[in-house]
């Protein structure tokens, strides 16, 4: 399925660096190769992503003239994920997720400032309390089945919406533009970052699971930035959104993020799932 979409994939992406909208978390070549119910669909007027299932628009579709969500929702199209906007839904659409940006080099090494205080005192906890060597590098091919092991452990008792994409970014080794970096305490795998690049070149921290132990997530997401800054320089990151979790939208707001947009669906009334 992977190799079968790479030259519409590609062509998707011509045509999307031809606008001016800001892609979404979905906008990725890697999440629509592995995604098995996002499909390639074309007639004489639109092509583009569509949902095997509903037969909604995924994402919104290639045509001569490119259309912002209030024109396709007055058109009439159908669409699960629209482009991202400042302001909140209007009529015919309604809240599919956020979106979360952040500047890689605004999380520094030593996090000073009050408006790090619990972020820094967490990323310090973790740390802290933890016996043995800490060291974070990229996961190699060999070590795949271990990360794999990680993500049954961090999905117990989780729902997560399409499950076999969500540990395909995880494990399989022939994906576009994904890597991956694990932690390891004494030699055993306890947490994994997982990022890709967006069709338009923005990086998007994909995946961020580990073994449960307190604080593992704030260190995780230290590190990943800190990683990034040193590797990329100072980049936008792409987060994702908060999945209608209160907790997380919370958590990722409290990390102070350069801006928050809405992702709206268009036209759909059956319930909204988010991804």
């Amino acid at each position: 399925m992977i190799k079968e979409k790479q030259a519409q994939i590609r062509t998707f992406q011509t045509w999307l660096k031809k606008t001016d909208f800001i892609t979404t978390f979905w906008h990725s070549a890697a999440y629509l190769a592995l995604s098995q119910n996002v499909v390639w669909y074309s007639d004489e007027m639109w092509n583009g992503w569509k949902e095997a299932d509903t037969g909604h628009w995924f994402l919104p579709p290639r045509a001569r003239t490119f259309y912002n969500n209030k024109q396709m929702a007055e058109i009439g199209l159908s669409i699960r994920i629209g482009w991202p906007q400042t302001s909140p839904p209007d009529e015919n659409m309604k809240l599919f997720d956020h979106q979360y940006y952040y500047r890689s080099d605004a999380f520094t090494e030593d996090l000073l400032g009050s408006r790090w205080s619990v972020f820094r005192k967490n990323v310090r906890k973790y740390s802290a309390r933890t016996k043995g060597e800490l060291t974070y590098r990229e996961i190699r091919t060999n070590e795949l089945d271990d990360a794999g092991s990680l993500v049954l452990q961090w999905g117990k008792g989780r729902t997560i919406y399409d499950p076999e994409t969500f540990v395909g970014f995880v494990v399989c080794d022939d994906l576009p533009d994904v890597y991956r970096k694990g932690l390891w305490c004494d030699n055993k795998l306890v947490g994994v970052n997982v990022w890709d690049k967006a069709l338009d070149g923005t990086w998007i921290y994909r995946i961020c699971i580990d073994n449960g132990s307190p604080f593992l997530q704030e260190y995780l997401r230290h590190q990943f930035y800190l990683d990034m800054t040193r590797t990329h320089g100072a980049c936008w990151i792409n987060d994702g959104g908060d999945l209608g979790n209160k907790g997380l939208a919370a958590f990722k707001r409290k990390l102070r993020p350069h801006s928050v947009l809405s992702i709206p669906t268009i036209n759909i009334d059956e319930p909204t799932e988010t991804i």
